[in-house]
């Protein structure tokens, strides 16, 4: 419940990222069905997968038209 409050998705979605392995989690040793996030895992998780903002697009976009026209 705690990563579905920190990353404002959904139990459903969580289960998806963990299944497809997109999202960082741990199994403990003596297996189960219990997952353990690390707080600081996930949100470096979230921090890699944000999009950027109009403005980082655009210099994104200039800087590689004058690298391509050069």
């Amino acid at each position: 419940d705690e990563v579905v409050k920190l990353s404002g998705y959904s139990k459903a979605s969580i289960y998806k990222f963990t299944h497809r392995r997109l999202i960082p989690f741990h199994k403990p040793a003596h297996g189960g069905r219990r997952l353990v996030f690390i707080r600081q895992e996930v949100e470096e998780w979230m921090k890699q997968n944000t999009c950027p903002s109009i403005e980082q697009e655009c210099n994104y976009r200039i800087e590689n038209i004058t690298t391509h026209r050069s």
